[in-house]
């Protein structure tokens, strides 16, 4: 069985079912940059997982922040020995933290894989061009989530033969066939109304601002529903928009655990992802395992690695007019159409499982 360190920034959900799943075929070391749960001012506490039943976690203590996303940690040298693990693998090249690791690697002459959720390749002066590309084409692997997560790594140095993709979920195979079946027994038919529903971090560059106002721009679509479900500063910015614009069929409501989420899903017609900016998109795929057609736009790589135009939902630019003509296009979905886009997602979604995503990481570990 071999030794493992995978070095992330927070114990998220769906980060612990991996890390679980993995352990039960490594000696599995996980690395978390991150212990301040109650300090987190976007995600809910029930967003973390603490139930660690099969690999050894590791918290770094040491914090110093600059900022909310800038951060290092004293201790991490001290809890770190490269030299009795297989396999390390860093969960982020942009974190300080992993910055001084992956230098550090280079300096002794270390092999390490570096894991990416996706990634946006852009313009950049050539100084920070370099400065990122030093610290991408310093692995000697590479797991992928997506096309344009694999074009990020190539446009910074990373050769395509050291490009492995990873079927990136936050539910296990059984929790996929349950959602099947939960769909299957208890949809909702024959309604007068539809139910569509966002489901984000309440930020800026999650777009629901403008999802709020081309939802006010549909015409006779009052007994409709919207249902935004997150957390985040800018709540109370959304309801008093929601408030001026008269709107009574927009609720805005708390970040839901993923259990209680399930039945919000399978309850719903849609989903919509209005994401100036989403490296994937998790939201998408677990939408998916109940049928639900998505709307996304471009910039949301779950969306554009798992959605065809007009098949199983739409892909937009981030822009309100093509916005307002998707949700038209979803809210005047006939049951039938409805029926077969579900049928559509559901298949195609069932590869996307924790232990998929686990067999992914050890095919790659083997073959090096």
């Amino acid at each position: 069985m071999k030794k493992i360190l995978f070095v992330t920034n927070k114990p998220s959900f769906y980060r612990v079912k991996f890390f679980n799943e993995l352990g039960k075929y490594s000696d599995l070391d996980v690395i978390f940059e991150l212990q301040d749960q109650k300090k987190d001012k976007i995600r809910s506490k029930d967003w973390f997982n603490n139930n660690f039943k099969n690999f050894n976690a590791i918290f770094l203590s040491k914090l110093i922040r600059f900022s909310e996303n800038y951060y290092i940690n004293l201790d991490l040298l001290r809890k770190v020995d490269i030299n009795k693990y297989d396999n390390i693998i860093i969960g982020q090249y942009s974190t300080l933290n992993s910055m001084i690791l992956i230098y550090i690697m280079n300096k002794l002459k270390k092999k390490f894989i570096l894991s990416t959720d996706g990634g946006f390749p852009k313009k950049e002066n050539k100084l920070f061009y370099k400065i990122r590309s030093y610290f991408i084409k310093s692995a000697n692997k590479y797991l992928s989530n997506s096309k344009k997560a694999d074009e990020f790594l190539e446009f910074y140095g990373a050769q395509v033969k050291d490009i492995y993709r990873y079927h990136f979920t936050s539910y296990t195979s059984k929790e996929i066939q349950q959602n099947k079946k939960m769909y299957l027994n208890n949809k909702e038919k024959h309604r007068n109304y539809k139910t569509i529903l966002c489901v984000s971090n309440f930020e800026k560059r999650k777009n629901i601002e403008m999802l709020i106002n081309a939802w006010s721009k549909i015409e006779n679509n009052e007994k409709n529903i919207l249902k935004i479900i997150g957390n985040g500063t800018l709540k109370n910015k959304y309801l008093e928009q929601i408030k001026n614009l008269k709107l009574q069929n927009v609720k805005v409501i708390d970040f839901m655990p993923q259990e209680e989420l399930k039945k919000t899903y399978v309850n719903s017609d849609a989903l919509i992802l209005n994401s100036k900016k989403d490296v994937w998109g998790l939201v998408i795929s677990e939408a998916m395992t109940y049928g639900l057609p998505v709307i996304a736009t471009k910039m949301c790589l779950a969306g554009t690695e798992l959605i065809e135009n007009e098949k199983n939902g739409y892909i937009i630019e981030d822009n309100e007019k093509e916005l307002i003509e998707a949700l038209k296009k979803i809210l005047s979905l006939t049951e039938k159409q409805q029926e077969e886009i579900a049928k559509n997602n559901i298949q195609k979604i069932q590869k996307y499982s924790i232990e998929q995503m686990v067999e992914d990481h050890l095919k790659m570990i083997n073959d090096i």
